[in-house]
């Protein structure tokens, strides 16, 4: 019989090559990340190469460490659809934002339950697309990148790409791309709590202060999209959430700037819950629907 690794060694293995390093796998292992380290490196000596490169805030896979993550990913996926549970498996609750699910979500769900019919979950729905997942399996969440680490158990779908956009006939005759001081005597709408993402654009782009002051403000990214196309100003919205409004010409993109990144959306899970088949087919789904995406044609 032919003699395989260590399952453990490749558990360690992959948690930290899908968290980029041995602390946060750890967590997701309940071990210690010198536990992590030590099974790590049993499998390289086994193997005869190394899998990491050590680096101060983390690892980096090495060519066979790339290699070794796809193929460990494709076992233990393999292992989670021919050794389901004993028990009849719960059903799995899986939490959005109402802006991601009414801007992201809802047009592509039809062909989510077409294309992965043993995916069953109940969908919650949650006000805010950073707010805590209580009792939730799954969700979809968005972390500031100037917030510090983010959850060991969750992974980036993608980064965001904040674009400031209004209806063409708030411009009225004006030149497009429009020159970043119109800003200073357009109406501005905000989505977030303290425009903390148009403080962000004005600092990259040396605007100094807006007129945020007498701002409409809105609780989700939603409300503010409508507000946009209905005339009432300027947002700073997440692009996959206009990019069919832009395109059909109902909002407009104001400037020649790339879109600025704030933060991401990332996939969260519960526990050892990701190992299960239904997940795996979930998080390949959703990574697929987003390579697929054509942002900014």
């Amino acid at each position: 019989m032919r003699e395989l690794p260590p399952l453990n060694a490749l558990r360690s293995f992959n948690a930290a090559a899908r968290h980029g390093g041995f602390a946060n796998a750890a967590q997701e292992l309940a071990v210690s990340p010198g536990a992590v380290s030590r099974q790590v490196k049993i499998l390289e000596e086994r193997l005869g190469e190394a899998l990491f490169i050590r680096e101060v805030r983390g690892v980096a896979l090495t060519t066979a460490g790339q290699r070794l993550l796809a193929l460990s990913e494709r076992a233990f996926d393999l292992l989670a659809t021919a050794l389901p549970d004993q028990a009849p498996a719960k059903r799995l609750t899986f939490q959005v934002s109402a802006s991601f699910y009414l801007r992201w979500l809802l047009p592509r769900y039809l062909r989510l339950q077409a294309e992965l019919p043993r995916a069953v979950f109940d969908l919650a729905i949650a006000s805010t697309a950073a707010g805590e997942a209580a009792g939730a399996d799954l969700s979809i969440r968005y972390h500031r990148l100037d917030a510090g680490a983010s959850d060991p158990q969750s992974e980036r779908l993608f980064l965001d790409g904040s674009i400031a956009v209004a209806a063409p006939g708030l411009l009225g005759r004006r030149q497009r791309p429009l020159p970043l001081k119109a800003l200073q005597r357009l109406p501005l709408l905000l989505n977030t709590p303290d425009g903390w993402d148009w403080h962000a654009f004005a600092k990259a782009h040396n605007l100094g202060d807006l007129p945020l002051g007498r701002a409409l403000r809105f609780d989700i990214d939603d409300a503010a999209i409508q507000a946009v196309v209905a005339g009432a100003g300027v947002a700073l919205v997440e692009q996959r959430f206009v990019v069919d409004l832009v395109r059909d010409g109902r909002l407009v993109q104001l400037f020649d700037l790339p879109a600025l990144s704030l933060g991401e959306y990332r996939l969260h899970w519960r526990g050892i819950i990701a190992r299960r088949a239904a997940v795996g087919d979930l998080r390949r789904w959703l990574k697929a629907e987003i390579a697929a995406e054509k942002i900014g044609d």
